[in-house]
């Protein structure tokens, strides 16, 4: 069941489906096709997201249990996260930016944002501007929207392993997380108004309150799943059913709450059908990570630079074809080089 999984391609498709979303605001077509369908309550960028922290929650849960201690579990965090997303920040200040800005190469050179982008490879906090770059694109200056996850991913990785220290993570007491993650969710878009117009106070430089407490409703109901993953039958009448109710509450204000009841079942059980989609990425490597860095720069730099050529879908897939061949470069030459320390590190 550990390795005979489809977790490595539902990251694949999730970071597809980011860049299908994202096509449409950075491309000035609207509305996305899933906000047309609910009323701009959900889009597929934001059920992408929230597939990526439910499995990563699942799969962190799997780690501490698996045991090691708090250095090894530190440390297999960073080397996934930092050397990918370092390589990302350089391509994106230093390849693309000097192609693409207005500026002249020694104003761009010269300018502090340029420099200040590169504590981007940090996490905390986030820059999202370069100077003199994409302000003529429909969603002007923003070099890459994607990073805003990744403070967010950070703040659960730390908040995990104090749970578990606690006790937090064991038996009946694994719900006690996702429970206060809902309730606060809860309260936050009644009582406080929160949204994604509305995102509360900033916390570490870079983390909304709204976007923390969403996406840990998702992270902890993962890391409940992977607590309770015996009783937890992977049967396609359940996922059947609550998809059924998804869908049917789309066009209501519920919309929100069945995207949180069935996506975590229905992500779970695609991950352990027997289907062996992950046979997939067992060719080609794991370059969902690498795919979702590099998506959003590049899917900027080709309306920039085929937008009076090319129609919007033709747009989409050379943008696809392009962070393709991106994060296959990633995997092969950061990703996989740091995963292989993980495991001497490890050892």
């Amino acid at each position: 069941m550990e390795r005979d999984n489809n977790f490595d391609p539902l990251r694949m498709i999730a970071a597809g489906l980011v860049l299908f979303s994202h096509s449409y605001p950075l491309y000035g077509r609207q509305p996305e096709p899933l906000a047309a369908l609910s009323g701009d309550a959900e889009t597929w960028g934001g059920v992408a997201v929230a597939i990526f922290f439910f499995m990563s929650g699942f799969l962190l849960t799997g780690s501490l249990e698996r045991g090691g201690g708090l250095a090894r579990y530190a440390i297999g965090r960073a080397l996934r996260l930092l050397p990918a997303l370092g390589g990302a920040v350089l391509v994106t200040a230093f390849a693309i930016g000097p192609l693409f800005t207005r500026l002249s190469l020694r104003a761009y050179l010269a300018s502090g944002w340029t420099w200040s982008y590169l504590g981007n490879a940090a996490v905390f906090p986030l820059q999202y501007p370069l100077p003199g770059l994409f302000e003529a694109n429909p969603y002007a200056s923003v070099v890459n929207g994607s990073l805003w996850t990744l403070p967010v991913e950070v703040c659960m990785y730390v908040l995990l392993p104090a749970l578990a220290a606690i006790g937090a993570l064991r038996g009946w007491r694994a719900t006690l997380a996702p429970a206060a993650f809902v309730v606060a969710l809860a309260l936050a878009r009644t009582e406080l108004a929160w949204g994604w117009q509305n995102r509360g106070p900033i916390l570490l430089h870079s983390v909304p309150a709204y976007n923390f407490v969403e996406l840990g409703v998702f992270f902890f109901v993962g890391a409940c799943f992977r607590v309770h993953r015996r009783r937890i039958p992977a049967d396609w009448r359940i996922a059947a059913l609550l998809a059924a109710i998804a869908v049917a509450g789309l066009h209501s204000r519920f919309s929100y709450t069945g995207l949180v009841v069935a996506l975590p079942y229905l992500v779970y059980w695609i991950a352990m059908a027997p289907i062996p989609l992950h046979a997939i990425t067992t060719r080609i490597g794991d370059i969902s990570y690498g795919f979702y860095l590099y998506a959003f720069p590049v899917q900027q730099a080709v309306w920039q630079l085929l937008s009076g050529v090319l129609g919007f879908w033709e747009l989409m897939a050379t943008a696809f074809a392009a962070t393709t061949a991106l994060a296959w470069l990633s995997w092969r030459w950061i990703e996989r080089p740091a995963l292989a320390w993980k495991a001497r590190l490890a050892g």
